[in-house]
């Protein structure tokens, strides 16, 4: 059984907690991640762990500990709003310079109806394809071909263990 983390990070509302539920097909009603959630997919002998983090500055200094020792980065931008890509510089930059940083990093294009800016070195991947997406993340961290075929469940942690 391989278990992959992942981190997905953005700014504020650019959709990272309606795109994880999104890939249960649940979708619950919107509301801001206060710290870092933890969302915990099973592909048959896979798992794929996800801290969901908040996007507000006041949690900037809890996502290194999340960062530490994941498998993949996830940045994500809402592609009707261009300074939230302007913004992946930044979560790219804090999360490399974290001790045991993730080997894996790829962008994920929320709301694109067509062309998406490109940044160097990193894939794009689009965000209207959930499942794809999630499979491709599965695969970057295991470093194998995997299947995703999904039992989900959703254990939200309230801000952080308490540490914001």
């Amino acid at each position: 059984m391989t278990t992959v983390t992942a981190i997905f990070l953005g700014d504020t509302g650019v959709g990272k907690s309606a795109f994880l539920s999104s890939v249960s097909g649940s979708m619950s009603i919107a509301r801001p991640t206060i710290g870092v959630d933890s969302v915990i997919y099973r592909a048959g002998g896979h798992t794929l762990r996800c801290w969901d983090t908040g996007g507000s500055p006041r949690f900037m200094h809890v996502i290194p500990l999340f960062a530490r020792k994941c498998d993949v980065a996830v940045y994500m931008f809402d592609a009707t709003k261009p300074h939230t890509f302007a913004s992946v510089q930044k979560w790219h930059e804090m999360v490399s310079n974290v001790d045991d940083a993730p080997q894996e990093h790829v962008i994920v294009a929320l709301r694109a109806t067509g062309a998406v800016p490109s940044y160097p070195g990193l894939d794009i991947l689009d965000g209207r394809f959930p499942r794809d997406v999630m499979a491709d993340i599965l695969r970057r961290g295991a470093r194998t071909p995997v299947s995703f075929e999904l039992m989900t469940s959703h254990q939200p942690s309230r801000c952080c263990f308490g540490m914001c």
